[in-house]
C-alpha cells in the first residue's frame, strides 16, 4: 500500500479542520433559529486519521500544531511560527550574553581573589621582617645584654633575675611564658624581651636604659 505523503496528510487535517468548522457554524446558525442546542466541532479538537496502520493525532491551531502517536510520543516537532522563532532567537542570544557577563565575572572575582591573597603575604612577610628587626640580637638590644648581664644569656646569679635581659619571674610569666628565662633559648629571650619593650617601653631596665639613652 502506497504511503499517504505528508504534506498531503497535513492538507487533509486541515481542509477536514475548516470543514468541520463551516458545517459547526452552519448547526449554530440553524440551532440559534429553532431555540435548540447544538455542540460544533472545535478548530481546536483533536483529529485522528488512519495512517500507516496506525492512528495519528493532529493538534490543529491557527498558527501551530503538533503531530503525536496513541501513545503520546512526539512524531513529528511542532510547526513553530515565525513570531515564535524570531522570540526564541532573542531569548538565546539574551542567554548567551548572560552567560558571557557570568563568566567575566567569574574570571574577575579569580583576579581579585590572587591580588588580595598576595596583599595578605605581603602584609604578613613585611610584619614578620619588623618582629625579625625588634627581636635581632645586634644593635640596641645587644648594648642592653652587655650592660644587664655581660651578653650571658644563661645569666642567674640568684638574685631573683635571669637570663641576658636580667627578667624577674613575675614579669616572664605575664607577658605568656613559662619556666625560667635563663633556660629558655636565646631566640625566645630576645623575643620576650620585644614584646616587654613594646608594651612598657625601657622602665623594666631603668638603670640600663638611662646609661644609654634610650627613652
Amino acid at each position: 500500500m502506497r504511503k499517504q505523503p505528508l504534506l498531503a496528510i497535513f492538507t487533509t487535517a486541515l481542509t477536514i479542520t475548516a470543514g468541520a468548522t463551516f458545517a459547526g457554524e452552519q448547526a449554530a446558525t440553524a440551532s440559534s433559529r429553532t431555540g435548540e442546542t447544538t455542540t460544533t466541532t472545535d478548530p481546536g479538537a483533536e483529529l485522528s486519521l488512519a495512517a500507516s496502520a496506525s492512528t495519528v493525532k493532529y493538534l490543529v491551531s491557527p498558527l501551530t500544531f503538533s503531530v503525536k502517536s496513541d501513545s503520546g510520543d512526539a512524531v513529528l516537532g511542532a510547526y513553530v511560527s515565525p513570531a515564535k522563532k524570531r522570540q526564541l532567537k532573542r531569548f538565546r542570544a539574551h542567554l548567551q550574553a548572560r552567560l558571557h557577563t557570568e563568566a567575566l565575572l567569574a574570571q574577575r572575582h579569580e583576579a581579585w581573589l590572587r591580588a588580595h591573597a598576595a596583599r595578605l603575604a605581603a602584609v604578613a612577610a613585611a610584619q614578620k621582617h619588623r618582629a625579625q628587626e625588634q627581636t635581632q640580637a645586634g644593635g640596641v638590644w645587644l648594648s642592653l645584654r652587655q650592660c644587664e648581664s655581660g651578653n650571658d644569656y644563661a645569666e642567674n646569679t640568684g638574685n631573683g633575675y635571669y637570663g641576658a635581659y636580667q627578667f624577674n619571674l613575675s614579669t616572664w610569666w605575664s607577658i605568656g611564658f613559662s619556666g625560667v628565662p635563663s633556660q629558655a633559648p636565646p631566640a625566645v629571650q630576645d623575643h620576650a624581651a620585644a614584646m616587654l619593650e613594646a608594651s612598657r617601653g625601657w622602665g623594666p631596665w631603668p638603670v640600663c636604659s638611662a646609661a644609654l639613652g634610650l627613652h
